[in-house]
């Protein structure tokens, strides 16, 4: 009766968690270069090698970012294993000869995996960053096959045996991750990334004869597949008098606390003349040199009329990174700050222009800066 229950319970929470998820991955690998952590208290040495058969790794999963930087992953996972070692047993009396033996552990898991990633370099396409996860595999498999070098096999008993029946194997195993990736944004919808981690069992075998743990060192490529995608019309916006978290939806802008026709209509001669656009490098947050001295004049009419408001937009489109957007904001933003413009004289915002254009050009790249209200005439 447990057992069904226990069932239905993860059937749910594996229901709900991808519902409610932002995105979700897909990858495959290898996992190689493992290592038995081996002690024996029988044999006069022993010898852990490292072992480099690439045996299969799987995982699909799904992500939720909880901030700009940080994303929780939630994965199920099948892993394959070889690890090998080499025992000398000391001299056997009724043999009259010293025993060496090699043992090759073949072992598949199936997993539930909890991790954590911290992005430490992100521009509109590239991502690099770090990632730890906890791992619980439950063994579906296990075999160990048992050579003896010196002597014939027939003077031994329990060679080979199948771990799985064997009542001193443990079958639960959990494991420690940690590594990197990097990851390129192929489209709105999917990015390609490969990964390392290094992987080492937190649980081990102790018996009155042998404690042994494992340890590998995993490589994989995946794809991750963004299926939140919020439906916004051309003139959605998100204002806010911090920086907007790219992790909230952006809100349907509202008419009572500013005027929609001066912020979304298409430019003309009129409106321009109140628009400063600032113009970025491909995939850079640092605005063009010869940007400098209209952004030097505009905070020194900032300055000299303290009551004046401007709005700092950010646009991006279907193909551009909204991230990107947000770091030029910032960077335009710093900028006035420091020449001693008050926070309070600047609405943030950034739009979505929904563009069906495919390609980055400089007229997307941009940042506007609008004004919000004429000048009082007595400052």
């Amino acid at each position: 009766m447990r057992k069904p229950f226990r069932i239905f319970v993860l059937s749910i929470f594996c229901s709900l968690t991808t519902i409610s998820a932002q995105s979700f991955y897909t990858e495959f690998g290898i996992n190689a270069l493992t290592k038995m952590d081996y002690e024996s208290f029988v044999a006069i040495t022993y010898d852990s090698e490292q072992t480099f058969s690439p045996q299969k790794h799987f995982e699909l999963g799904c992500k939720y970012p909880i901030s700009n930087r940080v994303n929780i992953t939630l994965g199920f996972s099948s892993n394959a294993y070889h690890f090998s070692n080499r025992l000398n047993l000391g001299k056997n009396k009724s043999l009259d000869a010293e025993i060496f033996t090699n043992s090759l552990f073949e072992l598949d898991y199936l997993g539930s995996n909890l991790g954590i990633e911290l992005n430490f370099s992100q521009t509109a396409d590239w991502r690099f960053y770090g990632s730890g996860k906890m791992s619980f595999n439950q063994l579906i498999r296990g075999k160990r096959t048992d050579q003896v070098i010196n002597v014939s096999d027939t003077y031994f008993s329990n060679l080979n045996p199948n771990l799985l029946q064997e009542d001193h194997f443990q079958k639960l195993w959990c494991n420690l991750q940690l590594g990197f990736g990097l990851s390129y944004r192929v489209n709105t919808f999917m990015d390609i990334y490969t990964q390392y981690n290094f992987n080492q069992t937190l649980t081990s075998v102790e018996t009155e004869k042998v404690n042994y743990g494992f340890s590998a060192h995993d490589l994989s490529v995946g794809l991750l597949f963004n299926i939140s995608k919020q439906e916004q019309s051309p003139l959605d916006v998100h204002l806010t008098s911090d920086l907007p978290d790219p992790t909230l939806p952006i809100l349907s802008p509202d008419l009572n606390h500013f005027a929609l026709d001066l912020s979304f209509k298409e430019p003309t001669n009129t409106i321009d003349s109140s628009r400063l656009k600032i113009f970025f490098p491909p995939s850079s947050s640092a605005f063009y040199e010869n940007q400098t001295e209209s952004l030097e004049g505009l905070s020194s009419r900032l300055l000299y009329s303290p009551s004046l408001r401007y709005y700092i937009l950010g646009y991006f489109t279907n193909f551009t990174h909204k991230n990107i957007c947000i770091a030029r904001l910032k960077s335009v933003l710093d900028f006035l700050l420091k020449k001693g413009v008050q926070r309070s004289q600047l609405v943030v915002a950034y739009i979505n222009e929904d563009l069906d254009d495919q390609n980055e050009t400089v007229y997307n790249r941009r940042i506007e800066l609008i004004q919000m209200n004429p000048i009082n005439p007595n400052e």
